[in-house]
């Protein structure tokens, strides 16, 4: 994918999560919340461990028991592609550590929403939470880019040949 076809979908994916959170606060039990409370505190100590790989399968787990809440089927299977699409993508955003930290205060903030049962809140928060992150998705696309620019060659000229009469 190009950056901005990430950039674009991680911004179809903010919009759909604004409805997965308008569905989940109306139909979230206190077992959901309650659920979604101890994954958060898993993530949270992946975080805190520095394991960015446990730590994007436990943010992956709340964003599943999120849009599961939600109970939309279409909208699951909607994600479900266009998370597939943008994985990797999502997996690195996290390895710049201001991203990672904001993304944790992100978190933080889309719990208390949940806790409130604030619809609006939780909108606005899941609207922005991937795609304010597109600063380090090009950077990390500018970086890969200049990683595989072809470097110049100097090749000796033919007067340094050796034995040459």
């Amino acid at each position: 994918m190009t950056v901005d076809e990430v950039l674009d979908t991680f911004q179809v994916i903010g919009a759909l999560d604004c409805l997965v959170g308008d569905l989940a606060v109306a139909n979230m039990t206190p077992q959901d919340l309650a659920d979604l409370e101890d994954m958060h505190d898993r993530m949270r100590s992946r975080f805190e461990a520095k394991d960015l790989f446990g730590y994007f399968k436990a943010n992956q787990e709340i964003h599943r028991k999120l849009v599961a809440i939600s109970g939309n089927a279409t909208l699951q299977r909607q994600l479900q592609g266009l998370n597939a699409q943008v994985q990797p993508y999502r997996y690195s955003v996290n390895i710049d550590r201001e991203s990672w930290e904001r993304s944790v205060r992100d978190h933080e903030a889309i719990m208390d929403a949940l806790r409130d049962r604030d619809p609006a809140a939780l909108a606005k928060l899941l609207r922005q939470h991937l795609p304010a992150k597109s600063d380090v998705v090009r950077h990390a696309f500018a970086s890969a880019s200049a990683l595989k620019r072809p470097r110049t060659v100097r090749r000796r000229s033919s007067s340094m040949m050796v034995g040459r009469e």
